[in-house]
């Protein structure tokens, strides 16, 4: 129920530790903390209030995203280039052997372990060469 400033000091900086001295713990009727289920009010978790919280909260967060993207400014190849990222529909290595199309998920320019959509894109060595030379800064 109390927080182990000794603990604290080996780890954070002082300003920090200040923070969270000022704040205050929690005393729960219910006893330790415990983890409770945002799909429904009793916190619990059922099929019914999964099924809810996968047709209903998840595809509204993932419209917000939609919405924005089909506003833009750009071909309709671009948009639905990035339909096909974001819904890990690009054909790479990977997406093919995890679908059974292929029997390796290797990347055939570096010989990665796992091509992946955002190693395809960015974290191959060849891609990071070909966007460095577009002035693409890729970290």
């Amino acid at each position: 129920g109390a927080w182990n400033f000794t603990a604290l000091y080996t780890v954070f900086p002082a300003e920090l530790i200040h923070s969270v001295q000022r704040l205050s713990v929690v005393n729960s009727s219910l006893g330790l903390d415990h983890f409770a289920w945002r799909g429904n009010s009793s916190g619990c978790y059922t099929v019914v209030s999964g099924y809810h919280f996968l047709t209903t909260v998840l595809s509204t967060e993932g419209d917000e995203v939609w919405k924005k993207i089909w506003k833009l400014k750009i071909p309709e190849k671009v948009k639905f280039f990035l339909w096909q990222c974001l819904h890990s529909a690009l054909p790479t290595n990977q997406v093919r052997a995890d679908r059974r199309l292929a029997d390796f998920g290797a990347c055939s320019r570096c010989s990665c372990p796992h091509e992946t959509i955002l190693h395809a894109l960015r974290d191959c060595p060849y891609s990071r060469e070909v966007l460095m030379s577009g002035g693409i800064n890729v970290g």
